[in-house]
């Protein structure tokens, strides 16, 4: 029993080599063709360029002096966005209810307020169309707080 597996596995490399060499008979063997080499072109000799940089011309230097400044107090803001908040609004000549009337205002109406009454309960504002007045800020919503405008005092 040992020698007839030895025999199978004899033919089996042998049909596998002599298969190997039939496959390899039969591949045409293609070479490649040699790659034409171009002819050099002649060429002129290169061109040297040579670029001589310009050197700035010397400056002296010169000291800056560093000042520091004081901090200063905050400036009032010279103006911001307000909406009036009342359903409507009178917009006044002066800061009290003893001024006359400049006009309406309806709820929502933006307005840029610019000044502001000693007391600042009253806020000098401008409508987008221009007309000018004075509000009461128990009806109005700044973007910033009142107090942070510059104070005037209107005429009678």
């Amino acid at each position: 029993m040992g020698r007839g597996v030895t025999v199978r596995r004899r033919s089996v490399h042998t049909v596998i080599a002599g298969m190997t060499l039939l496959i390899a008979a039969c591949t045409p063997s293609i070479a490649p063709a040699p790659t034409p080499t171009a002819e050099p072109v002649p060429t002129e000799a290169p061109t040297v360029v040579t670029v001589t940089p310009e050197l700035p011309t010397p400056t002296t230097a010169v000291e800056v002096e560093t000042v520091t400044s004081e901090p200063q107090a905050e400036q009032p803001l010279t103006s911001f966005e307000c909406s009036v908040s009342a359903r409507s609004l009178r917009l006044r000549a002066g800061p009290a209810t003893t001024f006359d009337i400049v006009r309406g205002l309806t709820s929502g109406q933006p307005l840029v307020a610019s000044a502001r009454n000693p007391e600042g309960t009253w806020v000098a504002v401008r409508t987008p169309d221009g007309a000018e007045g004075w509000v009461s800020t128990e009806f109005i919503t700044c973007a910033q707080a009142v107090d942070t405008l510059p104070q005037a005092t209107p005429t009678p």
